[in-house]
């Protein structure tokens, strides 16, 4: 089954009942689903908000160091980075760009995921160099779509307002389809491939 991936706070406070929340609700998804996410300002231990939560990092088995990973589904390469409590780490930076310049990347479709949409300024850089295709963050209560230098970037909403988004990935192109909490489409917009890799047959 295709995986599902959270662009962070999926607790409220960093409190073990704020994380058994999620549990409930998700429950269902965890449980059918490969699940990925990105550490959000509220995912932190409980009272300290410069350090992850053990709790959440402590449940899921994420790649690398939990915090930043990548991984691969079919033709689509997404990068999970943590703005939350990592965001001027220069060993998450310089991991990214290995990361983006790997076979696993440039022959894929490749998505970047984490919470905070202002982080986007701190890597674009090598966003842009490195042709990703996508962005998905979250944090704003809101959903926004912006196109910054040829990149997608796609805020989903949380809180109140909590909508999804899918993506069916193809050997060429994404087309990515959000969602508001009443399950209404708001919009699909197709992403080409910026990079000229090895075709798979999609949709994965």
């Amino acid at each position: 089954a295709n995986p599902v991936i959270h662009a962070g706070d999926l607790m409220e406070d960093g409190a073990q009942n704020s994380f058994d929340r999620f549990v409930d609700v998700a429950g269902g998804l965890l449980g059918s689903r490969t699940f990925y996410g990105a550490l959000g300002n509220n995912d932190r231990l409980f009272g300290d908000s410069t350090t992850p939560s053990p709790i959440f990092l402590d449940y899921f088995n994420f790649p690398n160091n939990e915090k930043w990973y990548s991984v691969n589904s079919g033709n689509l390469h997404v990068v999970v980075l943590d703005s939350a409590f990592s965001a001027s780490e220069p060993s998450q930076i310089s991991w990214l760009a290995s990361d983006l310049q790997s076979a696993a990347s440039q022959s894929r479709i490749t998505a970047v995921v984490f919470h905070h949409p202002a982080f986007f300024s701190t890597i674009q850089s090598h966003l842009i160099n490195y042709g990703v295709d996508f962005v998905v963050c979250g944090h704003v209560h809101t959903y926004i779509k912006n196109d910054i230098n040829e990149i997608e970037v796609f805020t989903l909403p949380g809180g109140t307002v909590i909508g999804h988004a899918t993506a069916e990935v193809y050997s060429s192109y994404v087309n990515f389809k959000a969602y508001n909490q009443s399950g209404d489409l708001i919009e699909i917009s197709r992403i080409e491939n910026k990079s000229l890799g090895i075709e798979y047959p999609g949709p994965e």
